[in-house]
């Protein structure tokens, strides 16, 4: 028996959901920088997303490879300020505006990216040693949603001090 319990479970990376990404899970593809970026020292890397943990993740990894390209489906970051500010000031960051990744290509390991232009539809491949996908996280709490109200992304409702509709139950 325990009197508070703290729900702490996490959450899982979201997929792009395209043609490569698990057959190259751990060989090229990655949602970790500071995890697999020494594996790309000098080479070329794509990081999809425009969010904080994407442009956080990009400058690690700027010091490490040789260009970080990102790839966002938007014409603008919704990543905070002072991280804007960061990656544009980098020379090693190259951006792709209005893009999206439609597959990822290689022969064992990844080898390009296939993409395409939303405002032009044009589609074409860039070389490339890595994908780094940032575009969000899913709360892995499915199995408490039927005993706790969640948000429409599966977030646990707490209020200000992390506390639950349930005394003693607190979610982090």
């Amino acid at each position: 028996t325990a009197s508070r319990l703290i729900i702490a479970t996490g959450g899982s990376h979201n997929k792009l959901g395209v043609t490569g990404e698990d057959e190259f899970a751990g060989r090229g593809v990655s949602y970790c920088a500071v995890c697999d970026g020494n594996f790309f020292r000098g080479q070329d890397v794509v990081v999809v997303g425009g969010g904080d943990a994407a442009m956080d993740e990009s400058y690690y990894l700027s010091g490490i490879v040789n260009s970080v390209t990102i790839v966002h489906r938007r014409d603008e970051l919704r990543a905070a300020k002072i991280l804007q500010e960061r990656a544009f000031a980098s020379p090693k960051f190259k951006w792709l505006w209005s893009h999206v990744v439609e597959r990822i290509n290689g022969n064992g390991i990844v080898t390009s990216v296939t993409l395409r232009n939303l405002k032009t539809d044009e589609v074409y491949d860039k070389p490339v040693a890595g994908v780094f996908i940032y575009v969000g996280l899913k709360p892995n709490c499915e199995f408490l949603e039927s005993a706790l109200p969640c948000d429409d992304q599966g977030h646990i409702h707490v209020n200000h001090r992390m506390e639950t509709r349930i005394p003693g139950v607190y979610a982090i």
